[in-house]
């Protein structure tokens, strides 16, 4: 049985990355994907490709937006099954150099948009739907024999991975799986952070 055949899903940020390859991979298994993205022109290249795939241009900072898109997709069906936040910016300047406006901007479409997306959406869901939040981790290639990376992001950033996987299950009843989306969660570094009781995954895409 294909669980996601004819599921509607929702992806932000689904452009490129991680939330492209998502759309593609739920895409190849017969689901309905809506993306919302403010990437015009990648947007226009992906409308080409040969995936049951539908493109919104919605930044999803943007209440009123997101409150667009959303009448958008509940005209061409009644319900949303599936919504995935993955939409997210990081500024590539030095941390001393931050200001207001740029913590305005990251909290707007990290934090907001992700707020606006489930308030705006879930209105739509039924009961047995999902609301996945996807959590990366931003920089690539830490400065070498330097800990700023691993302070800054790692650690926090993997932190915050315990704290989701946390929540899979709340009774004794309760049953889920945990997948690791991000590439780098993969690797050596990340795996000497996993709880002992992580220590049976199975990697499922090479």
């Amino acid at each position: 049985m294909n669980y996601y055949k004819d599921k509607v899903v929702v992806i932000t940020g689904g452009a490129k990355g991680i939330g492209s390859e998502t759309a593609k991979l739920l895409s190849s298994l017969d689901a309905i994907i809506y993306v919302l993205d403010i990437e015009q022109i990648i947007i226009k290249e992906l409308n080409k490709l040969p995936f049951n795939m539908n493109y919104l241009n919605c930044n999803v900072g943007d209440y009123e937006a997101v409150d667009r898109s959303v009448k958008t997709i509940i005209k061409e069906h009644n319900n949303i099954d599936i919504l995935i936040n993955n939409a997210g910016i990081q500024i590539e300047s030095k941390f001393s150099d931050y200001d207001y406006d740029k913590w305005q901007k990251i909290m707007i479409t990290n934090f907001f948009g992700t707020c606006n997306c489930i308030h705006n959406i879930s209105k739509y869901m039924k009961n047995g739907s999902t609301i996945l939040n996807i959590i990366s981790i931003h920089s690539k290639i830490p400065r070498a024999n330097k800990y700023w990376y691993e302070y800054a992001y790692m650690y926090p950033g993997m932190n915050k991975v315990l704290q989701a996987a946390g929540r899979v299950i709340r009774s004794e009843e309760d049953r889920g799986a945990l997948l690791l989306i991000d590439e780098r969660l993969g690797t050596a570094k990340y795996k000497r952070l996993y709880p002992k009781e992580w220590f049976h995954y199975k990697r499922i895409v090479d």
